[in-house]
């Protein structure tokens, strides 16, 4: 009887590992891409508006009634007009905040990602405006040398910049804007977000203050 019970526990052992092995064996291999492509997929499904941290450069209201979010590439021609019209935006209504976010086009490009990295490290040192506006001015002769010559007449420390952009210390946060850029289905720039309104595209300075006019009224 004993020999009956002892049996049937060694066939039950048995049974049991060889379910295991083939449910593990059945089990989808886990990938580095794999993974990348779920993330992502999980981001795209929840992400419908940006979000704005202490790491986005920013400009304009600090405590803001609306708050203009630009996804744009430094090479890009219609970012450069955007600029224009988000300035005259700011002027003429101070309650608004403008965060901008990297996006740029490396594939169309070529200096489209070192001018973002560059941007960022000039944030770094509190001079990402400045950095901004004259990498804008200068966009139609952009070249690798003019951005390192730029942190200069903008007053930066250019050991400082110069390392940063050497090391490209700030990869991983234009990256990071990349990466929302695809969650949020941007397929151009410039992008904007005003409040939670997305707008594709050049908008003129009349366009855009009408707008904000017309959310602030909502609120």
């Amino acid at each position: 009887m004993n020999h009956r019970w002892l049996s049937l526990l060694v066939i039950a052992f048995i049974t049991g590992i060889i379910f295991l092995f083939f449910w593990y064996r059945l089990q989808p291999v886990w990938t580095p891409e794999k993974a990348a492509e779920q993330n992502q997929t999980t981001a795209t499904e929840k992400i419908t508006t940006p979000t704005v941290s202490f790491v986005n450069p920013k400009k304009g209201a600090s405590n803001p009634a609306i708050t203009v979010v630009e996804f744009a590439d430094y090479q890009c021609l219609p970012c450069r007009e955007l600029s224009i019209n988000l300035d005259v935006l700011l002027r003429t209504i101070p309650e608004v905040q403008l965060v901008w976010k990297d996006l740029p086009n490396g594939s169309a490009h070529e200096l489209a990602v070192p001018s973002a990295v560059a941007g960022r490290c000039a944030a770094a040192q509190g001079k990402f405006w400045e950095y901004h506006d004259a990498i804008f001015d200068k966009q139609s002769f952009l070249s690798a040398t003019i951005l390192s010559s730029t942190a200069q007449e903008v007053g930066l420390d250019t050991v400082k910049f110069q390392n940063c952009f050497d090391k490209q210390d700030t990869l991983p946060l234009v990256n990071k804007d990349l990466e929302e850029a695809t969650a949020l289905q941007i397929t151009a720039t410039p992008t904007i977000f005003v409040g939670d309104e997305r707008i594709t595209g050049v908008v003129s300075a009349e366009e855009i203050i009408s707008l904000v006019k017309t959310k602030m009224a909502q609120k």
